[in-house]
Formats: C-alpha cells, sequence, structure tokens
C-alpha cells in the first residue's frame, strides 16, 4: 500500500515543477548546503607579544626625569617577560620620544593609536600628559601617566590614570606633616613660579593660616636661576620658624641650601619633592642635619616595611649601579599594574581599565589604589631629616 500511495504524489510534483518552467518562472533556486566554519586553531607556542605604548621625554630638558623612567620601565619588562610575561605573552615596549613637548606628545600618541597598542604608559610631562589625555579618552585607550600629577587629568575621563597622587592632594598632606612636625608660627616660602607649582602654594597658605602661622615673607624663582641671595636675604630679614620650598631640581636645591647656610639662616629649611633627595649627596654633611624633606613614602627608610619596595630598589642597583629614586619606582609600579589589569580581564584597553579600578596594588612605590577617578587615593607620605651619620631617617 505504501507504494501506491506515494507514486501518484511524486508524478504531481514533476507536473508542478514542469508547469512553474513552462509559464516562464524560474524554479526555486537550489540552496547549497551553508558551509561548516572551523575555528583558527590556536598556536601551541607564542602567540605573539602584547605591546605597551610608552611616551617619554628622552630628549629634551626634562631627561632627569625620562631617564629613570626608562630604566624603572626597563627593569620591569624584564621581570615579567623572566616569568612568562603576561598570560603567556612577552611584553613589547613601543617608545616614542615627545621630547619634552606637548604638541609632539599628542603625535607620538596619534601614532601609538594606529599601531594599536592598548595602553600607553607617559607622557611625564604635565602639559604633554594634558595634550594627550583627551585623545586617550577618545580613542578608549588607556592613558597611565607615571609621574605627571595637575588636578585636572583626574577630569579627562575613565582611561586616564596617574601613579602619583595629584598637586593640590599631595601639598595637603606635606604641610599636614610639617605643621605637625614644627607647629610654625612664621613661615618663609621660597616657591618655583609655574602654574602646577601655584597649585600647591594655595594649599600650603591655606593650610598654613587654618594651622594659625603667619606667611612672612614669599619669593619666587624660575626654572634655571642659579643666584639666590637677594631672596634669601629677604627671607632672613624676616625671621621665620621654617623656610618652605618646593624646589623640582636637585640643581635648585643644592643651591639654595648653600646659599641659606652662607647668608646665616638656621631655620629649618624644609624641601617638598624628590629634587632634594637627589641633591643630598651635592650638599655636604655640615648643613645636611638642618634640611628635610617631604615627599611620598619611598626610599631606603620606608622600604624595611613594604617588602615589594624593598626588592625593587635591590633590583634596580644590582641592574643599574645606582639608586632608585620615586620616579623609576613609579615607572615600574605603572607597567606591573597594567600587567595585573589583563591578568585579571584580558588585553584589551576597556578590560585594563576596569581591571585597574578598584584594587589595591602593592608597588615599588607601595599601595596604589584608584577609586572612580584615574587619580591615585592611597598614597603616603613622609618627612625625611639626614641624620649625623649621613642617613636618611623618617620622622616621626
Amino acid at each position: 500500500m505504501r507504494k501506491a500511495f506515494m507514486g501518484p504524489l511524486a508524478v504531481l510534483g514533476c507536473v508542478v515543477a514542469v508547469s512553474s518552467w513552462v509559464y516562464g518562472q524560474p524554479p526555486p533556486p537550489v540552496r547549497s548546503p551553508r558551509p561548516v566554519i572551523t575555528p583558527r586553531p590556536i598556536p601551541s607556542g607564542d602567540p605573539g607579544p602584547i605591546r605597551i605604548g610608552v611616551i617619554n621625554s628622552l630628549t629634551g630638558p626634562y631627561t632627569a626625569y625620562a631617564d629613570p623612567v626608562r630604566d624603572g620601565l626597563l627593569l620591569a619588562q624584564e621581570q615579567i617577560n623572566a616569568k612568562g610575561g603576561i598570560r603567556g605573552r612577552k611584553v613589547e615596549l613601543v617608545v616614542e620620544d615627545d621630547y619634552g613637548d606637548a604638541q609632539r606628545a599628542a603625535a607620538a600618541f596619534e601614532k601609538l593609536a594606529a599601531a594599536k597598542v592598548p595602553v600607553v604608559i607617559g607622557p611625564i610631562t604635565a602639559a604633554g600628559s594634558k595634550a594627550v589625555a583627551p585623545l586617550a579618552n577618545r580613542s578608549r585607550i588607556v592613558m597611565l601617566s607615571p609621574i605627571a600629577h595637575s588636578p585636572e587629568l583626574t577630569r579627562a575621563g575613565r582611561y586616564v590614570f596617574l601613579v602619583v597622587p595629584t598637586t593640590d592632594v599631595q601639598a595637603r598632606e606635606k604641610s599636614r606633616l610639617v605643621i605637625g612636625k614644627f607647629q610654625p608660627k612664621r613661615v618663609a616660602m621660597l616657591n618655583d613660579a609655574n602654574p602646577l607649582a601655584n597649585v600647591a602654594v594655595e594649599v600650603w597658605k591655606k593650610r598654613l593660616s587654618a594651622a594659625g602661622a603667619e606667611v612672612v615673607a614669599e619669593e619666587s624663582f624660575k626654572e634655571g636661576d642659579k643666584d639666590f641671595k637677594d631672596r634669601l636675604t629677604k627671607i632672613r630679614d624676616a625671621k621665620p620658624d621654617i623656610v618652605v620650598y618646593p624646589a623640582y631640581y636637585d640643581e635648585e636645591t643644592v643651591a639654595i641650601v648653600k646659599q641659606a647656610r652662607e647668608l646665616g639662616i638656621r631655620a629649618p629649611l624644609v624641601g617638598s619633592g624628590s629634587a632634594c633627595l637627589a641633591a643630598l649627596d651635592k650638599i655636604g654633611p655640615l648643613v645636611l642635619p638642618e634640611l628635610y624633606f617631604v615627599d611620598e613614602a619611598f626610599g631606603p627608610a620606608i622600604s624595611r616595611d613594604v617588602a615589594p619596595m624593598q626588592t625593587f630598589m635591590t633590583d634596580y642597583s644590582q641592574k643599574f649601579n645606582r639608586k632608585a629614586g620615586l620616579e623609576s619606582a613609579a615607572a615600574h609600579a605603572a607597567l606591573n599594574m597594567v600587567k595585573t589589569a589583563m591578568e585579571t580581564g584580558g588585553f584589551t584597553a576597556a578590560a585594563t581599565q576596569r581591571g585597574l579600578r578598584g584594587k589595591a596594588f602593592q608597588t615599588a612605590l607601595g599601595q596604589v589604589k584608584y577609586g572612580e577617578t584615574g587619580a591615585n587615593v592611597s598614597a603616603r607620605f613622609a618627612l625625611f631629616n639626614m641624620t649625623g651619620q649621613g642617613e636618611l631617617a623618617v620622622v616621626r
């Protein structure tokens, strides 16, 4: 029965197909079977390096900062790759030199963006970082500056991060330590005349005023000044309890300290910034006991209690045959934070910026943590003094 029933249906189907052709209607298209797509096999060997962009000021007026940043990155890259890289991929640094110029920094970023790097470490200057930050956020490429600290960078967007605290936060914490130690009533200030330093000066003044201290003398200097005697004479005649000077370069620090002592200023000199640390070996033992500086909590006196910092300082000294500074530690921290973030979420810029938030990173610079903005909210600060043995001590 089954055979007899199916026969007429088969004939009818043929008739319908022939009649549709006869009346000029094309037969229904014959569909080819959907091709089977075989996924590309994942190579069992090295999948290739993960390329990280770097914008540094290797040429120009900021090499004193750029060289330690370069070395901190190279040490971090070497150590990460020696341990297998990031999720099995070696780190390759793609370096661009911005010559300390904002326009060249922007051009360097565009070049790195065209190379499709997910992260750019740098620039190191405030001007360069301000030029790059909006480009990075618009391009959704992570920008992580090791040492730029302009407050406005924290408002640039979710893809912009700073390793060191912003200028206003630094000034707030540094002034707190200095006021707590010296409890001054009469303060003299010798200020670096640049817009970013002016932010710090205003914070210092407000904090001093709130503590009942009077600014009895205020002088300023420009980068490259060598003779401070006229300004220091006015400061001496004002009879301050302490002299605060936020010099950014060790040459200025050496000149200020030596000329202050030659003029008979015996009030404690309180420098603000890592330039003071770099200058200590050039000043001389007779004036050092009265020289203080306040900065992020970094150095031999701090590293005894911070294992990653101590390890970094030892490794850096062995590799480069010189002491590690804050700039090299910040750069080392930057690349290692990128590593941790990528290990958590993957190699894309979006995953990296998510991985940087909300986590406390234990780094060569101490703890670094980001909240809703790209500002480091967990940095510690310390007041330092040179002991009679020529060693730095933390002032408790």
